[in-house]
């Protein structure tokens, strides 16, 4: 069991049956990259030092399993593991998810917890494990919903039905319960958007930790896909870096590993953007047809579709409502039906 204390420092009970070690999935020093994340842990003084990373050599395919002690796996949040996490697939006994998923190939999975549309994972290890397992005193209660608060855009009735569900709405109501202090959610949660959002702190990643920060891939028959997200607009990102710059870092990284690049992206306007990078520029795929299946997927959400056949591009514009949990799937299916 992993304790927080009143100082929120991170320690473990040897006492416990069972310790669970929060897994931060990206490489370690990676994590401020994610500016929400790293404000909420700066305000509740989380050492980021504290938690283990997906890169740690503890969690190393030569190394993890092979002690004395029997080692375990629960997937929270995305159930597919990364092309190069394919060696813990033995040691998944558990999946928390919110997200599509279409098959689980873990042999020793136990139990799954699967709910979508669901807003926000965190709402999913709150009823299970938060509620029946661990003391509530162990984490704050503005800690425990920040992440329902990102996940769900704060519950505005524009997402009502794709970010947020009536559990969402349950669990936050009986977590603010325990809350005495009078606190404005609304202007705490502005301050996670703007840190998230902040033009410049974004840019001042840089190309590399901008497009790396937030970042999954998935295989479907013999295509992969990498998919990043960006919190600014991609026309910031490509005026502020250059076009070129963006593909150079993308073909040098991922050239003869993938076939496709794909940057979920703000926009200027209400939309957002869904931008596709191919490195042999589409070849096969025929345009009018993709067009017309991501208008049929996505209805009315569907607001604008451009090939940039120079660069190589797809730049699909859709509504704010079509989150990353509603688009990635109907890419998927696209890729698949391909």
């Amino acid at each position: 069991l992993v304790v927080i204390d009143d100082s929120n420092s991170v320690s473990i009970d040897p006492s416990a049956g069972e310790i669970y070690l929060p897994v931060l999935n990206c490489p370690r020093g990676e994590f401020s990259s994610r500016l929400d994340g790293k404000f909420i842990f700066d305000k509740f003084h989380i050492n980021e030092e504290d938690f283990f990373y997906i890169d740690d050599p503890e969690l190393s395919e030569q190394r993890f399993g092979k002690g004395p002690d029997k080692n375990f796996v629960i997937l929270v949040d995305h159930s597919v593991l990364d092309v190069n996490q394919r060696y813990l697939s033995n040691f998944v006994v558990e999946v928390f998810d919110h997200h599509f998923t279409l098959k689980l190939d873990y042999p020793n999975l136990q139990r799954k917890f699967i709910k979508y549309p669901c807003g926000s994972c965190t709402t999913l290890i709150l009823v299970d494990y938060f509620l029946s397992k661990f003391p509530h005193s162990i984490i704050a209660p503005l800690l425990a919903v920040s992440a329902i608060l990102i996940d769900t855009e704060n519950f505005k009735e524009e997402f009502k039905g794709n970010r947020w569900s009536e559990l969402d709405r349950m669990i936050y109501n009986l977590i603010m319960g325990q809350i005495q202090a009078n606190i404005d959610m609304d202007k705490y949660f502005k301050a996670i958007s703007d840190e998230k959002g902040n033009v410049e702190k974004n840019l001042n990643l840089g190309i590399k930790r901008l497009l790396e920060k937030d970042r999954k891939n998935f295989q479907w028959k013999e295509r992969l896909v990498e998919w990043s997200s960006l919190q600014i607009s991609f026309n910031i990102v490509t005026k502020h870096f250059g076009i070129n710059a963006i593909k150079e870092y993308i073909d040098n990284k991922y050239k003869g590993k993938i076939e496709y690049y794909v940057i979920n992206s703000r926009i200027e306007s209400k939309n957002k953007a869904l931008v596709i990078y191919s490195f042999d520029k589409f070849n096969g795929i025929d345009m009018e047809k993709m067009k017309e299946f991501l208008k049929e997927k996505f209805g009315e959400r569907f607001n604008g579709f451009d090939y940039d056949e120079e660069n190589s591009m797809i730049t699909i514009e859709l509504d704010r409502t079509a989150t990353r949990k509603i688009a990635e799937p109907v890419i998927k299916r696209f890729f698949i039906n391909e």
